[in-house]
């Protein structure tokens, strides 16, 4: 219900809202140094035999909004798929977005200082045009002249079947290019993807340099060494082991016992410590089987949602159905 004593927020406001994560490398205010929030947004992939997980945990100021995170369905005639968004009040972009065939999600990037914006996107319009009009990563991959954002980023995309990371002009060696970051395949062993808030940045030498922003590079190797352990244990083996029959039941079609177990392995890797954070609002996790979603669990909080009880994390009406 609307407060009535609550202030009512200016467009001006709101519209600057909708560019928090591009504010490391755009400012609107044209004075410098500009106060902005920081983000470590973390996304995990984990793919095991015919199962992928993804994880996604979202650092985003609360504003003590944590508990009022909506599931935002927009059904546009003008554009090609529904959408269900994951996303907090006021928000109009996307921040974690499925379509029928698509999970899009996004990392805050760090880059060069953007001044020119002519013909640009911000982030969150932009991974709501990806959500709206794309299928899978090849369409996305072939039309990536498209992806035009204010500033560098992480654009992470999951078609059930693979991943990928698009890091928006942030490629190595060409400036102004996109580096592709793409899941391994998995045969005999599970593989892993984590894209956390490290990127380049580009000097005058046009030479780039990595760089570190709220301890990525800790949040990565937390992550490897904890799937590292996870997997000498064995704990992903009968994902592999497991072959399950062929029905046309729904209710055992993608053995819940698995999408639990599984659910069970990788939730651990969002609860690392720097992975898990104070400005951690929201922990999601997707599973896939064969291509399909079987699975879609998120918590909320204003600080640390991924240490919620397992038993807290809500089944998302995206994939129930409702």
């Amino acid at each position: 219900k609307e407060n009535p004593y609550a202030p009512k927020i200016k467009l001006g406001r709101y519209l600057l809202i909708q560019l928090l994560p591009d504010f490391h490398q755009f400012n609107p205010f044209r004075q410098s140094p500009l106060k902005n929030p920081t983000f470590g947004c973390t996304a995990i992939v984990v793919r095991a035999g015919d199962w992928v997980a993804y994880v996604r945990n979202l650092d985003w100021p609360s504003y003590n909004l944590g508990s009022y995170f909506l599931e935002i369905k927009r059904n546009i005639k003008e554009v090609t798929y529904s959408t269900c968004d994951i996303s907090m009040p006021i928000l109009s972009g996307a921040l974690t977005v499925l379509n029928p065939h698509l999970l899009v999600q996004m990392n805050v990037g760090r880059g060069n200082t953007v001044t020119n914006i002519e013909g640009k996107i911000p982030s969150m319009f932009l991974n709501r045009k990806v959500a709206e009009n794309y299928a899978n990563i090849e369409e996305i991959l072939k039309a990536k002249k498209a992806i035009n954002p204010i500033s560098s980023y992480h654009l992470n995309i999951c078609d059930g079947t693979d991943a990928a990371s698009i890091h928006t002009l942030q490629h190595p060696t060409d400036k102004g290019e996109h580096h592709i970051e793409i899941l391994e395949e998995s045969t005999n062993e599970p593989k892993l993807m984590v894209v956390a808030n490290n990127g380049l940045i580009w000097s005058k030498a046009k030479t780039s340099k990595s760089i570190n922003h709220h301890d990525s590079n800790e949040r990565i190797k937390n992550i490897q060494a904890c799937f590292n352990h996870q997997v000498e244990g064995g704990e992903y083996k009968q994902f592999f082991d497991t072959k399950e029959e062929s029905t046309d039941d729904s209710a055992q079609k993608h053995s819940p016992v698995n999408s639990n177990a599984l659910f069970d392995r990788v939730l651990p890797l969002a609860r690392l410590p720097q992975v898990c954070n104070y400005h951690t609002v929201l922990t999601a996790v997707y599973l896939f089987h064969k291509g399909d979603l079987v699975s879609a669990r998120a918590a909320y909080d204003n600080h640390q949602a991924a240490d919620r009880p397992a038993e807290d994390f809500q089944t998302l009406s995206i994939y129930s159905g409702a």
